[in-house]
């Protein structure tokens, strides 16, 4: 639909009301999906962090487990 919008506006004519319309209308698609991006890109980076200090902390078990079975 963007797409179909983008090919309007430039169809019309600078002085069209309509004109004014539409370009409003992508922008605030525009900023809708930067948004979700946004948000998307922070649970992405919350997750990743999450995932880290799992794998450290089963790596820093793993090594427990070892030396007690190296001892034994």
């Amino acid at each position: 639909m963007a797409r179909k919008e983008q090919v309007l506006v430039s169809e019309l004519s600078d002085d069209a009301p309509e004109r004014e319309t539409v370009v409003n209308r992508i922008i605030t698609r525009s900023k809708e999906t930067i948004t979700k991006l946004t948000k998307t890109q922070t649970e992405l980076k919350s997750k990743k962090t999450k995932t880290q200090t799992a794998q450290a902390s089963l790596k820093v078990e793993i090594k427990t487990l070892t030396d007690r079975l190296t001892e034994i």
